[in-house]
């Protein structure tokens, strides 16, 4: 079985579905019934997100668990964002 991605990795990948989804930290922090700091938190990558966490984010940002796990994905990681900076230029 695969390691999962870093702490940080898994903040930058809820980051980018938050983003993508078009919602606030606080708005989210409502909807999953905890602190807009606690989000922050796992966003920075400072904390892991506890299972029942990491299932509410994915029904409430519309993402597969996969997402935030899969430790070969490159979705809301700064390689991704460079590459699709120079396929625009």
């Amino acid at each position: 079985m695969a390691d999962l991605p870093s702490t940080r990795t898994i903040g930058r990948r809820i980051r980018a579905a938050r983003e993508r989804a078009g919602r606030r930290i606080s708005h989210l922090a409502c909807v999953l019934k905890t602190s807009p700091e606690r989000l922050y938190d796992l966003e920075e990558g400072r904390d892991r997100p506890q299972p029942a966490e990491l299932a509410g984010l994915a029904q409430a940002l519309n993402q597969p668990i996969d997402f935030f796990l899969d430790p070969f994905s490159l979705v809301g990681e700064e390689v991704g964002y460079h590459i699709r900076l120079a396929a625009a230029e």
